[in-house]
């Protein structure tokens, strides 16, 4: 038992023979190579200044592949998949989640606003309100303060925003696991975050579009909200539905998919709707910067505040099963029963002695 805890989860560049690195295929290399490049020039030609401020946002999933790719460079069929979800969640997911919520948002306005749903669906997409007149501003503070308003924006942040991103988030997952190359519960976790950057990535550089022609301040902000905070909201939230489809495939316990997507829904919907609140509070009808040091910094301890309960949920699921990011096999945590995670089975041992070169479970 003490030499297979004692063996490192990957291979480290050092021990491996090169013969025995694989590469990408020549899709996937075009693909990783000429799309940043790409975004960054179409970025460019339309606005330098998120050309400038989307790097960040492009330097993080490509610095998780590269992390991915150094743990093991003998399984690039693994990196292939999460690259391909990656960018699957980043184009045909998004796509599906905006049509979604585009079929959904007319019906669900029609029966909260009656006569003004029109109104609230043209006003709810503006950005930036310094083109309006005073008393133009005074009326979408009145419309922003309807109790309708409030209930709307429940059903879009827990509904069309929470649920649909979460079950195409989950989708991802078993699409992976299916048709790629996911098999142990270290590469459930990869793919999660791969789905989720998949998300975040666009997101995020849609919101710096947004606010391209807003001052300094509220640009450094966007980017703290969307790229420091947005982006790894989105992560664990990714990590919840993960961890709970291990327990599913992997634990063979019996989850639900109320279970599945219930806390990953749960925390989106609160950090969407607490900050469309916030921007409701202000006066504003959907999402426009808000620039009152009170609401700036309401903002920032709900995104903070929701981040931190998400991330104590992980970190209290992971403790409970007792695996964290190993490179255990599905044969190997099927045979054990959900009693042998948290009692130290000793037949856990005698899988890794039968299954050399295979990590035993840290338990």
């Amino acid at each position: 038992m003490q030499a297979a805890t004692d063996q490192k989860a990957f291979p480290t560049m050092s021990s491996i023979n090169p013969t025995e690195i694989t590469t990408l295929s020549t899709t996937t290399k075009l693909v990783s190579w000429s799309l940043p490049p790409a975004t960054l020039a179409f970025l460019t030609a339309s606005s330098p200044t998120t050309a400038i401020l989307s790097i960040p946002s492009l330097a993080i999933p490509i610095a998780f592949f590269r992390y991915c790719y150094l743990q093991d460079p003998t399984n690039t069929t693994h990196l292939e998949t999460l690259i391909w979800t990656f960018l699957g969640l980043g184009t045909i997911g998004l796509s599906l989640s905006a049509t979604i919520q585009g079929i959904l948002f007319k019906p669900l306005a029609s029966v909260l606003f009656g006569a003004q749903a029109g109104k609230y669906l043209e006003e709810f997409t503006r950005t930036n309100v310094s083109d309006l007149s005073d008393a133009e501003r005074k009326r979408r503070a009145q419309m922003a303060r309807r109790w309708q308003y409030f209930a709307f924006l429940f059903f879009f942040a827990f509904g069309l925003a929470g649920l649909v991103e979460e079950v195409l988030k989950s989708s991802a997952i078993i699409l992976a696991r299916r048709w790629g190359s996911v098999a142990t519960e270290r590469e459930y976790l990869n793919a999660a975050v791969a789905a989720t950057l998949g998300f975040s990535t666009v997101e995020n550089i849609a919101f710096v579009y947004a606010a391209r022609n807003d001052s300094p301040g509220i640009l450094a902000l966007t980017l703290l909200e969307r790229v420091l905070l947005g982006g790894p909201a989105h992560t664990l939230s990714g990590c919840l539905l993960s961890l709970s489809i291990v327990r599913r495939d992997l634990r063979r316990e019996a989850i639900g998919w109320v279970r599945i997507l219930g806390w990953p829904t749960l925390y989106h919907g609160a950090w969407d709707f607490s900050l469309l609140a916030i921007c409701a509070a202000n006066g504003n009808v959907g999402w426009v910067h808000p620039r009152r040091p009170v609401s700036l910094m309401a903002g920032l301890g709900v995104a903070v505040g929701i981040s931190a309960a998400a991330f104590w949920q992980v970190r209290s699921e992971m403790d409970r099963l007792g695996v964290l990011l190993t490179d255990t096999e599905e044969f190997d945590v099927a045979g054990a029963s959900p009693e042998a995670w948290t009692s130290g089975d000793s037949s856990l041992g005698s899988q890794a002695e039968a299954n050399p070169g295979r990590e035993c479970p840290r338990l």
